[in-house]
C-alpha cells in the first residue's frame, strides 16, 4: 500500500493518431499524433504554479528519457518548455528537424491540444509519448495542491 495521493481517478488525455503511417506514403511528418487533455485537467494545470527548481527536476526526468533513445549530443538543454509559471507544458522536442510536440490552442471548451512538428520517425514518436506522458504522471501523482 502506498501513501500517493492521486488526483484523477479517470483518463483525462486522448492521443490521438499514435500508429504507423501508411508504408504507401513516404512523407516527412508521417509519424505525428496530437494529444487532448480535459478540461478539468487543463485548469488544474494552468492553475498549478510551480517553481524553476521543479521545472529542472521535471526536465531532468524527461531529458534521461530523451537519451535514452538518442545518443546524447548538442541537444537542445531542456526537453519541456512550460507555459509562463504553471505546470502546463508548451511544448516538448527531441533531436531532429525542429521536431516537436506543441501546444496549438486551449480551445473554446478548455481542453488543451498539442500538435506535432516535423515528427519523421518511430524514435521520435515514441520518444515525445513517452515524455509527454511522463510529465502528465508526475504533475498529477506528485505535484498536487
Amino acid at each position: 500500500m502506498t501513501n500517493e495521493r492521486f488526483l484523477f481517478t479517470e483518463c483525462h488525455y486522448i492521443i490521438d493518431g499514435f500508429f504507423p503511417p501508411d508504408p504507401k506514403e513516404s512523407n516527412m511528418s508521417a509519424w505525428g499524433f496530437s494529444i487532448k487533455l480535459s478540461p478539468e485537467a487543463t485548469k488544474f494545470c494552468t492553475d498549478k504554479i510551480i517553481n524553476d527548481k521543479i521545472k529542472e527536476r521535471i526536465n531532468e526526468h524527461c531529458n534521461t528519457i530523451r537519451d535514452r533513445y538518442f545518443k546524447p549530443r548538442a541537444f537542445p538543454k531542456d526537453t519541456l518548455m512550460f507555459c509562463d509559471n504553471n505546470s502546463l507544458v508548451h511544448s516538448c522536442s527531441v533531436p531532429g528537424n525542429a521536431c516537436g510536440l506543441d501546444l496549438h490552442e486551449i480551445d473554446y471548451n478548455g481542453q488543451a491540444i498539442w500538435l506535432p512538428h516535423n515528427v519523421d520517425s518511430s524514435a521520435q514518436s515514441v520518444c515525445l509519448l513517452s515524455v509527454w506522458l511522463h510529465w502528465w504522471n508526475l504533475i498529477s501523482v506528485y505535484v498536487v495542491p
